[in-house]
């Protein structure tokens, strides 16, 4: 971009207390100025800026024409809100700045923000207007706030100070409209090399490059730390779409042949069961532990392989008729093996509490016995 020297007019009137745009017309003029002031600075590093306040007894030059643009982020803190602006005013003391700067190469650019209404005669504006072009002044006004009622005033003025384009009139709408972006759409405001692609007819760019670039000047361990943080969550976010493109192509292939067998839920329910006192414990009760163990230490010593195996077999022997002149082999009663090992009933009888000795607890072990030992037979 050409070099430019511009010097920011903000409106500290009362009217900027009021809370129509977010969080409020002085704090969303204040961030508007901080991106301005860094954006145009960042562009061009021989770009100088200024501030100045309108309201008052009269306008305040806060911070001279200069290349560093923390000393407006440290004057915006000292403005204090107070009484009402002078538009016509501020900017002839505007023209005065700029007609001293140091750089003569500098073309010269005002950037009013009118958030007030404008107590100036339309006719005065005009005039006001005209000497601006006549010294070759670039004026870029943004209306926010009062809006219509300073339509007309500032139309006047935008038509008496335009030349060959070189000037603006922006009308940010009412609501909840953050005025730093709603102005992210006006790259003239920035520098030609600020938000590209961007025109006066309102595209939008990025508004988080601006503030990015804004904290890398005021705190780089932060800005540098954020980003970090951000090619991190871009770089997840891109994984975690490549897996599900590979998850959704896999799926659309052939199922696996087999699947891995449920856990058994027996020996939680034998975990919880050996807490109960023998007085709970009646003799259903009893022959459900030893059939619980019984499956439990028998899906525990089977062959994997075997699994495996069963659990591949071919599609086709499914389809096998139902009737078959070879019986299946039977296989051995695994809870009968179990009540006949005297070594396992004393190593679940020692893990309970009560009298190991009871005749009644022997008497119904003697019947377990029998009852499987007569089974196993009937199998067999």
């Amino acid at each position: 971009m050409s070099l430019e020297a511009a010097l920011l007019c903000i409106d500290n009137s009362e009217w900027m207390r009021n809370g129509d745009y977010v969080p409020s017309r002085f704090e969303a003029q204040e961030e508007a100025v901080r991106i301005i002031a860094q954006t145009r600075t960042d562009a061009n590093q021989e770009n100088s800026v200024g501030m100045l306040t309108m309201a008052g007894k009269s306008p305040e030059l806060l911070v001279a024409l200069g290349q560093d643009p923390m000393k407006i982020f440290h004057a915006l803190p000292k403005v204090k809100i107070e009484a009402d602006s002078h538009l016509l005013d501020s900017l002839k003391v505007a023209q005065l700045c700029l007609r001293h700067r140091n750089n003569k190469r500098q073309r010269q650019r005002i950037i009013s923000f009118v958030g007030s209404p404008i107590s100036a005669d339309k006719k005065d504006l005009a005039t006001l207007g005209r000497q601006l072009k006549k010294n070759n002044i670039a004026l870029d006004i943004i209306s926010f706030g009062e809006v219509f009622e300073n339509q007309d005033k500032l139309e006047a003025l935008y038509q008496a100070v335009n030349n060959n384009d070189n000037s603006h009139l922006i009308e940010v709408p009412y609501g909840e409209v953050i005025i730093a972006d709603w102005l992210m759409g006006y790259s003239f405001l920035f520098g030609s090399d600020f938000g590209e692609g961007s025109s006066s007819s309102g595209s939008s760019a990025n508004p988080d490059e601006a503030r990015m670039s804004m904290m890398e000047q005021q705190d780089p361990e932060l800005a540098f730390a954020i980003r970090m943080s951000l090619e991190e969550a871009k770089q997840k976010e891109a994984a975690g779409k490549a897996e599900g493109g590979d998850g959704s192509a896999s799926g659309s292939g052939s199922a696996p042949a087999s699947s891995a067998p449920a856990p058994s839920s027996a020996p939680a329910a034998f975990d919880d069961a050996i807490f109960m006192d023998d007085d709970d414990m009646d003799e259903e009760m009893r022959e459900a532990i030893a059939l619980s163990m019984a499956a439990a230490n028998a899906s525990a010593n089977s062959n994997p392989s075997d699994a495996s195996a069963s659990g591949s077999a071919p599609a086709d022997n499914s389809s096998a008729p139902a009737s078959s002149s070879e019986p299946a082999a039977p296989e051995p009663n695994a809870a009968a093996q179990l009540v006949q090992d005297q070594s396992f009933l004393d190593s679940v009888l020692e893990s309970m509490d009560g009298d190991l000795d009871d005749p009644e607890l022997k008497a119904q072990l003697e019947e377990l016995k029998k009852k499987f030992s007569g089974e196993d037979g009937g199998n067999k």
